[in-house]
C-alpha cells in the first residue's frame, strides 16, 4: 500500500501502552507541525484521529485523514498485528506499508 497525501503525512510514533497497538503523528509537509495522532479508540474497536487543539482542517485535508484511518483499520481487522506493520510517512507524503 502506497499513498501520497498533498498537504500531510503520517509517522509512527510508537507503541500504546499495552503493546497492542500502535500510534501515528499527524504531521504537516510544509512545517513539520503535529496537528494531531492516530490511535487505537477502544470504545469504539477503530483506530480515530485525535486532533491537536487549536486545530483546523478543510474537507481535503480531512479525506485524507479519513484515508489513513480507513486503511489502517482495514489492516487491523484483517487481523494483521498493526505493530508489525510499519506504514511510514515521508516528507513527500507517501505511505509506505513495510513488513518488520
Amino acid at each position: 500500500m502506497k499513498i501520497k497525501y498533498k498537504y500531510i503525512f503520517f509517522k509512527l510514533y510508537g507503541e500504546s501502552i499495552t503493546g497492542k497497538t500502535v500510534i501515528y503523528q499527524c504531521k504537516t509537509l510544509n512545517s513539520r507541525e503535529t496537528i494531531g495522532e492516530v490511535k487505537w479508540f477502544g470504545q469504539w474497536f477503530q483506530y480515530c484521529f485525535f486532533p491537536e487543539p487549536g486545530t483546523l482542517f478543510n474537507s481535503g485535508c480531512l479525506k485524507d485523514i479519513q484515508d489513513f484511518l480507513n486503511n489502517l483499520n482495514k489492516i487491523h481487522k484483517q487481523g494483521q498485528k498493526t505493530k508489525k506493520i510499519k506504514l511510514v510517512g515521508d516528507e513527500k507524503g507517501s505511505l509506505i506499508d513495510e513488513k518488520v
